[in-house]
């Protein structure tokens, strides 16, 4: 990184050797981000420093405008669509409308928090307890009720089918036990709080080994839990390479090996049956793909852009539209008929129908915090719902899904349970649709890789009922068949859910397209996560982006750290999202409707700000820790939020509450040694997803 005046980073050179830089104005403004082909995304601000306009890397244009308040009350984007925000006198968001008459509600109780909503026919009903903590959330009839220990932790998990799932916790906090409907899953974890051993009812035994490091190096799925060859069901063992960056996976039937270039991207993957390779540009997109797999052979082969715009790949055509969202994809094979998908978006970027190459059109349906809630393939008059999949959410986690069709008289239920946001199980039901008698039962234990994508469903009876196939960018050999004698998750990598009829993966915020490894629309966080708003994550076999945000665990050099909090609004916040917020990001996610992407746009325009006031980030690193508080005096909301590298300080400042721990890269935090301390502060700008930390007994 190079700096200029008053701190200001200049030039920016990434592990590939490619150069970013950045031009500010007389105001330090961030006014332009050039790439390394010359294009540039531009920023454009009015007096009062407040971001107005935006053209990004192929000129398209976001514009913004405020209110005499200075809250954001328009955003239009360069397909035209606008959506306009109204603000209660306490300066809330109560509500939001787009140019194609969608609507969207809020109403909130004294404390700010948000009890009733509606979004264009989806209604959201939410309940608190004295504690303040979420007990009962009903989106269109649909209750998850969740209840909780008297210190705070989830107790107990009941979905609108009537799953329950029960949480028990060791004395020192870590989780011990879950009942999953009447099924065990045991849990025994070393001093480091890391899982050794995992109990799948009576017969199954899921050992795992970490070198010193804290880098996992074995899975052994074992029935009875034998210790000798006899009783091992299935083995994964990990190497490593330089930078710790994952080598190779060795099971009985031989070994996967990954070679990496100087950048961390795989280009070659070879193992038994298996040989995939890759080149890429200087902004990280596929230049070219080939792979052995059946699936969709027709995207396989060089890529050509338009700009940031993948065009081609293979015999696969895309078209977008204004916005740069992919309104159209092609399938042309050379011994086969032309296949043709459509798609329209909404102002907020969201999939509303996908018309496929039988002429179904698919139609999608969000919450008012915008997870996908429904979706339904419509009559050949598109009157009415011949096939239609309810979602229920636990926060930003997918809890459970409801499918039913006009021709059959059941409905297809299943439910899942994570650790963290891992998956643990898949529980699949059969009921009557009318009377809801169940008919059918199905439990499956999941076995995850590194980042969390389903491996394997293991029956209770240390059967293996299902085992994935894919390649490296999560391609898969076939399509979910839910509902069908054979066993099957729809579950991708973390936060993904895959969708039969276009074969993108829902991702929570965006569409993942798993054939050419990138998302359909840019990223919604503009620059900050990735210089190229396409992008999935640089190596999969380490990274994955849960929310469809920002990439999660990809650099191989990471840093442990700790944050120990009794804060009830933050504490809260990280129950309904997994993430661990700035205080202006916690402010911006309670005003904002509790939308996770407009806190994190929020607290980075703020950082921006609070910068230009004290000079350079370093000065405003070291206001953050000798002013505290008093710093919102001078620079407004803090936009960095304090953890520390030792576990132990972590613990005292917790005061007894929860313990959070994140994995984070050098190069996003600031480091701090606060004298007289005996801790290593660690500023993370904006926020990050962190998880409980688990001490042992």
């Amino acid at each position: 990184m190079r700096y200029g005046p008053f701190g200001q980073p200049t030039r920016r050179t990434g592990p590939d050797g490619v150069p970013y830089t950045f031009t500010r104005d007389t105001e330090l403004n961030l006014v332009r981000v050039t790439g390394p082909d010359g294009r540039s995304w531009d920023y454009s601000h009015d007096a009062r420093r407040r971001l107005t306009r935006e053209s990004d890397f192929d000129n398209r244009v976001t514009a913004y405008n405020y209110d005499a308040a200075g809250q954001l009350v328009g955003r239009r984007n360069a397909a035209g669509q606008i959506v306009e925000y109204r603000y209660s006198a306490r300066g809330e968001l109560v509500g939001k409308t787009t140019s194609e008459g969608g609507n969207v509600r809020f109403e909130r109780d004294l404390r700010g928090r948000v009890v009733n909503a509606s979004a264009n026919g989806v209604d959201l009903a939410r309940e608190f307890d004295a504690g303040g903590r979420l007990v009962t959330e009903t989106v269109n009839g649909r209750t998850l009720r969740l209840a909780y220990e008297t210190t705070g932790r989830l107790a107990a998990r009941t979905t609108p089918s009537g799953h329950v799932s029960r949480w028990t916790y060791s004395t020192a906090g870590a989780p011990v036990h879950v009942d999953v409907s009447g099924r065990d899953i045991g849990f025994e974890r070393d001093r480091e709080g890391r899982e050794v051993r995992r109990t799948i009812g009576e017969s199954v035994v899921l050992d795992r080994t970490w070198d010193p490091l804290g880098h996992l190096i074995s899975q052994t799925l074992r029935n009875n839990g034998g210790v000798d060859a006899a009783g091992i069901i299935d083995e994964y063992r990990y190497a490593y390479g330089p930078g710790a960056r994952l080598a190779a996976v060795s099971r009985p039937g031989g070994t996967t090996r990954y070679e990496l270039d100087d950048a961390g991207r795989v280009t070659e993957v070879t193992g038994p049956d298996v040989r995939e390779t890759y080149s890429y540009d200087v902004w990280g997109n596929q230049t070219s793909a080939h792979w052995d797999l059946d699936t969709a052979a027709d995207s396989a082969g060089p890529r050509d852009f338009d700009g940031q715009s993948l065009i081609r790949a293979g015999s696969t055509t895309y078209v977008y539209d204004r916005a740069g969202r992919v309104s159209a994809k092609t399938k042309a094979p050379s011994d086969g008929e032309q296949a043709t998908w459509r798609y329209t978006w909404d102002a907020e970027n969201r999939l509303t129908t996908a018309v496929t190459p039988d002429g179904a059109t698919w139609r999608y349906h969000y919450d008012p915090f915008g997870r996908r809630v429904g979706k339904e393939r419509l009559s050949a008059d598109g009157t009415s719902a011949v096939e239609r999949v309810d979602f229920t959410w636990h926060g930003s986690l997918l809890a459970e899904e409801v499918r039913s069709t006009a021709e059959s008289p059941e409905a297809i239920t299943l439910t899942w349970d994570y650790n963290g946001r891992t998956p643990l199980a898949q529980t699949e039901r059969r009921t009557r649709a009318v009377s809801q008698e169940e008919v059918d039962r199905r439990f499956h234990a999941i076995v995850t890789d590194l980042v969390g994508t389903p491996t394997q469903l293991v029956t209770d009876d240390g059967s293996i009922a299902w085992r994935a196939r894919s390649t490296l960018w999560g391609l898969t050999a076939t399509s979910p068949q839910v509902g069908t004698e054979a066993a099957d998750t729809p579950l991708r990598s973390p936060g993904q859910y895959a969708d039969p009829e276009t074969g993108w993966y829902c991702n929570v915020h965006r569409y993942y397209d798993p054939e050419i490894g990138r998302y359909a629309t840019s990223d919604p966080l503009g620059l900050a996560p990735d210089p190229n708003p396409y992008s999935f994550v640089r190596n999969p076999t380490i990274g994955s982006d849960p929310l469809g945000l920002s990439a999660c665990d990809e650099e191989a050099l990471l840093v442990t750290v700790y944050r120990g909090t009794r804060l009830y609004l933050e504490n809260m916040i990280h129950q309904s999202t997994g993430w661990l917020l700035s205080d202006s990001a916690r402010t911006a996610y309670m005003e904002n409707g509790e939308n996770l992407t407009d806190a994190l746009s929020t607290s980075r325009t703020q950082h921006d700000s609070a910068v230009s006031t004290w000079g350079s980030e370093t000065d405003y690193a070291q206001a953050h820790g000798e002013w505290g508080q008093e710093i919102t005096e001078v620079s407004g909301d803090r936009s960095m939020i304090s953890f520390t590298t030792d576990m132990d300080k972590a613990i005292e400042f917790a005061e007894g509450g929860p313990v959070y721990t994140a994995q984070v890269s050098p190069g996003d935090v600031i480091f701090q040694s606060l004298e007289g301390a005996g801790e290593s502060e660690v500023l993370i700008r904006n926020g990050v997803e962190a998880t409980p930390w688990e001490p042992t007994t």
